[in-house]
């Protein structure tokens, strides 16, 4: 039985084609309990699906939660893995978006009448221009917590995402849009 473990080409800043030492130790537990394991970076649609019809599977466990299609937009692994009928390990793709996404999360409790605080989504949409930014400068209930929208559990929130003021939530917002949308 095979058991492939899939990750982002860019975790921890290794190159493509080594195997980080967490996943090497994932393989090593794999293959204690009689299973081959291997590990593979995945970058985009096509590339995962080369690497699947290539040596199939019989379980993946992706620590990789998306992948870019040919048209650079951003593709759920785990629905990937669905639609092309491989087994995997974890949450199904509808779960795994409303745990990534905090604004589809929060739209989804207020969907079935569930009390959580106000929140405001800011995008960048280019040339200077940030959606929601006007809404989000008029409410002054302070403090707030900035963070990406995108991204499971506590990531990318630190001592300093809980803001006080109008000027520092402005420069965290601004920070984050140049690495998150």
């Amino acid at each position: 039985m095979k058991a492939l473990i899939l990750s982002d080409p860019d975790t921890a800043g290794f190159k493509i084609g080594r195997t980080p030492i967490k996943f090497m130790l994932m393989i090593e537990a794999i293959k204690q309990g009689g299973l081959e394991g291997t590990h593979s970076c995945v970058g985009t649609t096509w590339v995962l699906k080369a690497l699947l019809r290539k040596e199939p599977p019989d379980s993946v466990f992706s620590a990789a939660y998306y992948t870019q299609d040919k048209t650079n937009n951003w593709r759920n692994i785990h629905g990937l893995l669905e639609a092309e009928g491989f087994p995997y390990i974890g949450s199904d793709e509808t779960t795994l978006e409303l745990v990534l996404s905090k604004a589809t999360l929060k739209h989804k409790w207020i969907d079935y009448g569930i009390s959580t605080p106000d929140y405001f989504v800011v995008r960048d949409k280019g040339i200077g221009f940030v959606e929601g930014f006007d809404q989000l400068e008029m409410n002054q209930d302070f403090p707030y917590i900035v963070k990406p929208s995108k991204g499971g559990n506590i990531w990318c929130i630190f001592e300093d995402s809980i803001v006080f003021s109008s000027s520092s939530r402005k420069k965290l917002v601004q920070d984050i849009l140049v690495t998150y949308d």
